[in-house]
């Protein structure tokens, strides 16, 4: 059974041979993989939380693209976002920002655009089969898989990475501030907290006070 969609933003088209005749039974195979596995990433479990919200009826529909990886995680060849060849960047600055934010709030977050594409930068939690590692992907899940920072220091592509997306994380890490600030200049958001930015003197650098400091940034220079 052919299964597959298309990336509403990339326009990349994925598409497989699925060995199931149907998405229960594609549903039964991921929760049996899942109950044996000893690392289980968030990703796989937002993918069976899905399907078992669309077959109980909490939700109306189940999109093209969560249909694809519901079917796509238990083949081996298509398992999980997974890659084996590292890119060495110099992103270590974007670890340090996380980290330290993470000493205040709980799940730290940075947004950022890669030529209109929105990404969201965090670190994996401790379900994560990449616990530690800054992963990089669409804010909306399902949206897009941009690949991870390994704690090695390699940053390994993901599924829809481009050389945009390359650009933007080596700018993050090596600007911050100016890419803290251009972010919310464009959007009216801080790209920490995700907040519209109302105060005029935030407005004008592009992120608040607050999440300046969280994250280690000077905030006013500007």
């Amino acid at each position: 059974m052919k299964i597959g969609y298309t990336h509403r933003k990339t326009g990349q088209v994925r598409e497989i041979d699925s060995p199931y005749d149907n998405d229960k039974s594609a549903y039964d195979a991921l929760l049996d993989k899942i109950s044996k596995s000893d690392k289980v990433s968030n990703f796989e479990r937002r993918v069976a939380e899905a399907y078992a919200n669309f077959s109980a009826g909490r939700w109306s529909y189940l999109s093209d693209a969560k249909r694809y990886w519901l079917h796509s995680l238990t083949m081996e060849e298509e398992s999980a976002p997974r890659h084996d060849r590292g890119i060495r960047m110099p992103l270590e600055g974007i670890k340090r920002m996380l980290s330290k934010a993470g000493e205040h709030v709980k799940s730290p977050s940075i947004r950022l655009n890669a030529e209109g594409i929105e990404l969201k930068v965090s670190i994996a939690g401790a379900r994560s089969r990449y616990t530690g590692d800054v992963m990089v992907a669409s804010p909306k899940f399902g949206d897009g898989w941009y690949g991870r920072i390994a704690q090695d220091g390699k940053f390994y592509p993901g599924r829809d990475s481009t050389p945009a997306v390359r650009a933007a994380l080596s700018r993050l890490a090596e600007s911050p501030e100016e890419v803290a600030a251009e972010f919310g200049k464009i959007t009216g958001r801080c790209c920490f907290c995700n907040r519209s930015l109302t105060d005029d003197r935030s407005v004008s650098v592009g992120y608040g006070p607050v999440c300046a400091e969280r994250f280690g940034l000077s905030w006013g220079a500007n």
